[in-house]
């Protein structure tokens, strides 16, 4: 069971990084040409956030885990920690861009 679940929490934890990578893409699109966020930017924004939801459900279950062995606690937590720092940093500046403006030279 403590290994189902180690599987289960790297491989949700692997999927962050493939949204965010398709995510930065749009996003710096966005950015440059200052335009709102479509819905495809918005579903998976909201990917992310199921996936974190998800990461927390893991978490609850630590139980589970610390029963066998008290030793796997600090792995658990530090693994969650680094995955939703890694999945959420980057969604937090690139949810909503600033405004691009450019500054015209005088000449």
């Amino acid at each position: 069971m403590v290994i189902l679940i180690y599987i289960l929490f790297y491989l949700v934890s692997i999927l962050p990084i493939f949204v965010t990578i398709r995510y930065r893409g749009y996003s710096r699109v966005d950015y440059m040409e200052n335009k709102r966020l479509r819905w495809e930017r918005r579903i998976m924004l909201f990917l992310c956030f199921i996936i974190g939801l998800t990461h927390i459900f893991i978490l609850c279950a630590h139980k589970t885990i610390i029963s066998y062995s008290s030793e796997y606690k600090p792995l658990v937590f530090s693994a969650f920690a680094f995955f939703l720092f890694y999945s959420f940093f980057p969604l937090s500046w690139l949810e909503k861009p600033k405004s691009y403006i450019k500054q015209k030279k005088s000449k």
